[in-house]
């Protein structure tokens, strides 16, 4: 079965779908993968470069489709650039690479001739020859690397067909994702080179799920699967204290991954005329996706920014939050991620009024409709747009209570904390009356690692009222602490990752995992 679910999906998909599939397998036999093409649009016809554990360099072009004569002369150039120029990375400037072009269906017999005849020329000149990897190729790759990790109980094969399957491509349906993901990660290894197999089989069945929502340009359901994939990652080393040196790549590339969907959605967004989708659209939905695009291209600016020394801030991100932000929206607890990391962007590209007026709207909006009977009441962190949309249009599957949100918050320690380090104390002050009335709410893990994941199933839940009146001191006191010991370590070395873990979790939220952004 899971031949045929292979063969039908590299089949169908194209360079950008099994990209990523390809890449964890060259981890998985021992290379470094030094550059993917999300890095940014590559010259030089490379789209993969990577070491072996020898220290010799590979570089690869992938295609997709029969490569016949006319295609062959169509990309002939860029082969010649794959073949001919040196890879151009530190310390392997000098350095020969073996070349492969890689195709999902195979080449015709010309081409086959033409490439054995050019082969010659380029090695008599000193060049090493071009190799390839075709269908039948990858998909014997693909299948070895799944090795004995597959999901093998009836009930388990069925999830992973339901999401396979799915027919409502406009989002991920998330808890029926991580019960998949569950099946691998939360499982006990018995060794490092074990968890690193399941890791590549599980990284191909991910790319399986979400190419669908990739072939039909989809870009959030994509994201957000990779995001999760990835705090499950970090759940299995900080559990396992697994070295840096069998997942890291794992963690580059699926970054990388991230970053180009958030491009890819930047550019479709700044070539539109308008933000409507066909169909039903406009009010609330229009107001949700613009705060939704908002965050994630905000934050997509910071993680650069943190990961590249000389990164310029991106003016066209800053004239969409700048135009846009009033016709946004907080739908509930699950949005206020979103409005944190569009101000701390413009506090980066120096906008401090906006900046701060985007927190100072967000706190005042949460209290005053949340601390009162008559109050409306706003739904916590744990309830997503699509469902608040759903019961503000009268279609809910599942009723919610609004009234029983009133009087507590998830979010409010956060907010108040970003507006104390930035010294707002009469902002505070001007509405500290009203905030007192609101519990704070939490849950801290009693295993650090358990924060990571979707839900907390071993932890505590601790709530508290701010005093009134309060002490300033106590409050910056406060503020200036250490960040607790249940905040995991890796978000600790990584705290670029932060940015994008708090929009995809946004229940994560709290006083101390602000403190990293």
């Amino acid at each position: 079965m899971i031949e045929r679910i292979v063969e039908n999906w590299l089949t169908n998909t194209n360079e950008r779908g099994y990209e990523i599939p390809f890449a964890q397998c060259l981890i998985n036999d021992g290379h470094n993968v030094l550059l993917t093409p999300s890095h940014g649009p590559f010259e030089q016809g490379k789209d993969i470069v990577s070491i072996d554990s020898n220290g010799d360099l590979y570089a690869y072009q992938l295609k997709t489709g029969q490569i016949d004569l006319t295609e062959w002369r169509k990309i002939y150039g860029e082969i010649v650039e794959l073949v001919e120029i040196p890879i151009k990375y530190p310390s392997y400037n000098s350095k020969k690479h073996r070349p492969y072009l890689v195709t999902n269906f195979g080449v015709s017999d010309p081409v086959r001739v033409n490439i054995i005849d050019r082969n010659r020329e380029w090695v008599d000149r000193g060049f090493l020859p071009l190799e390839l990897i075709t269908k039948e190729q990858l998909l014997r790759i693909f299948i070895n690397n799944h090795g004995d990790f597959l999901p093998v109980q009836i009930e388990d094969f069925q999830l992973f067909l339901e999401l396979l399957l799915v027919k409502d491509r406009s989002e991920l349906n998330k808890d029926k994702f991580i019960e998949f993901i569950d099946l691998f990660i939360k499982k006990d290894f018995s060794t490092n080179t074990e968890m690193k197999r399941t890791l590549t089989s599980l990284v191909l069945l991910c790319q399986y799920i979400l190419g669908q929502y990739e072939l039909n340009n989809i870009h959030l359901p994509i994201i957000e699967g990779w995001m999760t994939f990835l705090n499950y990652l970090f759940y299995m080393v900080e559990k396992n204290k697994l070295p840096e040196e069998y997942w890291f790549n794992t963690f580059k590339i699926v970054m990388d991954k991230i970053n180009y969907q958030i491009c890819e959605m930047k550019k479709e967004l700044f070539t539109r005329e308008n933000y409507l989708e066909k169909g039903w659209d406009g009010g609330l939905f229009l107001k949700a996706r613009l705060t939704i695009i908002g965050g994630w291209i905000s934050a997509s600016e910071l993680v650069n920014s943190n990961i590249e020394k000389d990164y310029k801030l991106d003016k066209t991100v800053y004239d969409f939050i700048k135009s846009q932000y009033n016709n946004m929206w907080y739908w509930g607890e699950s949005s206020t991620p979103f409005f944190i990391i569009m101000s701390k962007f413009l506090e980066q590209y120096g906008d401090i009024i906006l900046s701060n007026e985007i927190i100072n709207n967000t706190l005042s909006y949460l209290v005053i409709n949340n601390n009162k009977e008559e109050c409306k009441g706003m739904p916590d962190p744990y309830w997503s747009p699509t469902k608040v949309l759903e019961d503000e249009y009268g279609v809910a599957d599942e009723v919610f209570k609004r009234k029983s949100f009133i009087g507590l918050s998830y979010h409010l320690s956060a907010l108040v904390h970003l507006l104390i380090k930035r010294d707002k104390r009469s902002t505070l002050t001007a509405i500290w009356s009203e905030l007192t009335y609101l519990m704070n709410c939490r849950i801290i893990p009693n295993k650090m690692e358990d924060y990571l994941l979707y839900r907390i199933e071993d932890g505590n839940y601790v709530s508290y009222f701010y005093k009134n009146p309060q002490s300033w001191k106590e409050l910056s006191d406060e503020a200036q602490n250490k960040i607790a010991d249940y905040i995991p370590k890796l978000l600790i070395k990584y705290p670029y990752y932060v940015y994008y873990m708090l929009l995809n979790f946004p229940h994560r939220l709290d006083q101390e995992i602000v403190k990293l952004i």
